[in-house]
């Protein structure tokens, strides 16, 4: 979106699902350009906490899973979640139910299911599996 809008936690976000974070510079609108940048700029963070989070290899359908999922949550949430430790024991085949667990947002300090979460948990889930 080329305005300001609230996700579904309520939080100011640009383009393709930029986080606006706070003291970031949160422009009334934004070009096509503006937005592919916001975008390139938030994937190429994934790909690098990706990158120095995951210790066991990948093929490219989970590398592109856990790039759509890290972008969504924040590779803070990634980098420090009991999903990355599993994954780095190995635990390729739990990480569509384990992705599937994000599936809430705060919204007035209570956490809730999102249902346009799930739907996108389960396609980053069909994504790893190569499918």
């Amino acid at each position: 979106r080329d305005r300001p809008y609230k996700d579904s936690g309520g939080k100011c976000t640009l383009g393709w699902g930029h986080l606006i974070e706070d003291g970031e510079f949160c422009p009334d609108k934004i070009t096509i350009e503006q937005g592919e940048k916001y975008l390139r700029d938030d994937i190429d963070e994934a790909e690098r906490i990706v990158r120095s989070t995951v210790k066991v290899p990948l093929t490219q359908s989970q590398f592109d899973s856990l790039i759509s999922f890290t972008f969504n949550i924040g590779a803070g949430a990634w980098a420090s979640s009991d999903t990355l430790k599993i994954l780095n024991n190995g635990g390729y085949d739990r990480m569509p139910s384990r992705m599937l667990m994000w599936d809430k947002v705060t919204k007035s300090g209570v956490k809730v299911v999102e249902s346009g979460l799930i739907t996108r948990r389960l396609k980053e889930g069909l994504l790893w599996q190569g499918q």
